[in-house]
C-alpha cells in the first residue's frame, strides 16, 4: 500500500512552482480526506514524517480520474528518506550547483502508462531515476522539483513537476538577494513558473 504525501491540481489556483516555499518547509497544505480527493493541492504530514519506504509512485490524473502511474525503487534496496529531507538537501536556489539533482530512486519498479498523453513526460517517458530538484544546465538553468534526465530536456521543454525554466536569466540581482533570484522584476526574464510543464508567466517580484 502507498501513502499519499502530495497531490497537485493545476486548476485549484495554488501554483506549486519551483520557488513555492511548501517544497522545503514542514508545513502542511490542504485537507486529506478518507476519500483521497484529488480536487485540490494537498501536502500531508507524511511529506516530513514518512521514511523507510522502499518505493515511490507518481500518478497522473485528470480531475481525479487516474490515467496512468509509475513507481520507482532504489536498486540497492535501500530505504527512501522522508521527502522533506531529500528536497532540503537538493535546494539549488540556496545551496548552489553542487547540491542539485538529488536521487530519490534510481530504478523503475512498475508502471501503467499507455493512456497518458504524450505531452506528459515525467511518468510516461522516464526510464531512469527520479530526482528531487533536477537541474538542466544548458546556457540558462531549467529546474524541476521532480525530474529526470529523460523528462527534463533543455530549451524549456520541461517534463518535470514544480518547474522554473530560464532561472539563470535572473542572475543580475541587487546586493543581498538570494539564489537564482526570487526578487527578479517582471521585466527581467521570461520563464515558466508552473506546476507541470508549459505555461509561460512573468517573473514573481
Amino acid at each position: 500500500a502507498f501513502t499519499m504525501v502530495m497531490n497537485l491540481n493545476t486548476r485549484d489556483g495554488n501554483v506549486l512552482w519551483y520557488g513555492n516555499p511548501l517544497w522545503q518547509s514542514t508545513a502542511t497544505y490542504g485537507t486529506l480526506t478518507s476519500s483521497y480527493s484529488f480536487a485540490t493541492d494537498i501536502k500531508s504530514p507524511a511529506w516530513s514524517m514518512l521514511s523507510g519506504q522502499t518505493r515511490i509512485m507518481l500518478i497522473v490524473h485528470q480531475q481525479g480520474f487516474v490515467v496512468g502511474w509509475k513507481s520507482w525503487r532504489r536498486s540497492t534496496g535501500a530505504a527512501i528518506s522522508a521527502m522533506s529531507s531529500i528536497f532540503m538537501l537538493g535546494n539549488c536556489v540556496t545551496n548552489g550547483n553542487a547540491a542539485c539533482s538529488q536521487v530519490i530512486a534510481d530504478t523503475v519498479d512498475q508502471f501503467s502508462t499507455s493512456s497518458i498523453s504524450a505531452a506528459e513526460a515525467l511518468v510516461r517517458l522516464t526510464g531512469g531515476g527520479l530526482y528531487a530538484n533536477y537541474a538542466q544546465w544548458s546556457g540558462y538553468v531549467d529546474l524541476q522539483r521532480f525530474g529526470s534526465p529523460e523528462a527534463c530536456p533543455s530549451q524549456n521543454l520541461g517534463g518535470g513537476i514544480g518547474t522554473w525554466h530560464d532561472a539563470g536569466l535572473c542572475y543580475s540581482l541587487p546586493s543581498g538577494s538570494n539564489g537564482f533570484g526570487f526578487s527578479c522584476s517582471n521585466t527581467a526574464a521570461y520563464r515558466t513558473c508552473s506546476e507541470a510543464q508549459g505555461g509561460w508567466c512573468s517573473s514573481y517580484s
